[in-house]
């Protein structure tokens, strides 16, 4: 029987932001049970999730030195499954709504894409959305997404045993994400596969010419300005729109992911210009490409 529980751990400082993330507290006694009881035993030897050389008894003896990798895994919105009340994955994510904003910044540039239709001069001019399309689908913005959650640092966990397993474990946490849209970054095949699979409504980017005329992409394309506006203008103006350059992303898994991404695509899981879009993002080394769901 499987079920999922929303864990909360307290933190050594309230402030969350895309660009300071808060400390899960270490030293709080209830933290390191849940922590234990919950957590560890879905990221130990976890080496899809970069947490390999995390172990219970390494964990017990100085929990401090995980600091790193449990602020990044708990960072915000913490859910665990369990199956016969054995935690078997973990979904973290972070929801913001435009009057309830968590990144300040982007949600900022977002509600001015929302009210000024001259915030997207730079788009028109790239060519990136045709003026007929802007000028059809802007007016109905800010009702479309005032009514929506944006659901972003998203990341889901399963343990090590179960992956590749077609355990649907991970296909149950997205459920989780309800009434939203879903934004993210990556390059991993896989996801790009799992999300498409997953949701309605998918749009995985760089845009490699392709200029979808609905609202929803219109929305999508507001999120990612919004959001690229808050990054230097090297690491994205020099790429095709909707790529990002950046020193977080990891490019040593690239030669996986493109074997991945191959045999997918032969597969026919992968759409041509997908197939496409991995292949650009993974030539240029660490660079993700934004992927977003309508859920």
């Amino acid at each position: 029987m499987r079920n999922i529980i929303e864990l909360n751990l307290t933190k050594t400082s309230t402030e969350i932001d895309t660009a300071s993330y808060s400390h899960i507290d270490l030293s709080n006694a209830s933290n390191i049970k849940l922590i234990q009881k919950y957590v560890i035993p879905i990221i130990a030897e976890n080496d899809g999730w970069d947490t390999k050389d995390l172990t219970l008894t390494e964990f017990d003896k100085n929990p401090l030195q995980f600091q790193e990798s449990l602020d990044s895994t708990l960072f915000s919105n913490v859910h665990i499954m369990l199956e016969d009340d054995k935690p078997v994955g973990l979904l973290e994510y972070l929801e913001e709504t435009l009057d309830n904003p968590k990144s300040l910044e982007r949600m900022s540039n977002l509600n001015k894409l929302i009210s000024d239709k001259t915030e997207w001069e730079e788009l028109l001019g790239l060519g990136i959305i045709d003026k007929v399309i802007l000028t059809k689908h802007h007016p109905k913005l800010n009702e479309c997404l005032s009514s929506r959650k944006l659901y972003s640092e998203i990341g889901v966990v399963v343990r090590p045993e179960l992956q590749g397993k077609k355990s649907g474990v991970s296909d149950e946490l997205y459920g989780v994400l309800k009434d939203g849209v879903c934004f993210g970054w990556t390059n991993n095949p896989i996801i790009v596969r799992q999300w498409k699979k997953i949701f309605n409504s998918t749009e995985y980017f760089p845009s490699l010419g392709e200029r979808p005329n609905s609202l929803e992409h219109v929305v999508n394309l507001a999120i990612l300005y919004a959001d690229l506006l808050t990054y230097t203008d090297r690491t994205w103006r020099g790429l095709e729109f909707g790529a990002l350059d950046s020193p977080y992303f990891v490019s040593r898994q690239g030669s996986h992911y493109m074997d991945v991404a191959k045999k997918l695509y032969s597969e026919g899981k992968l759409s041509d210009l997908d197939f496409k879009r991995i292949e650009y993002c993974i030539q240029k080394g660490a660079v993700q490409g934004a992927i977003f769901a309508h859920t």
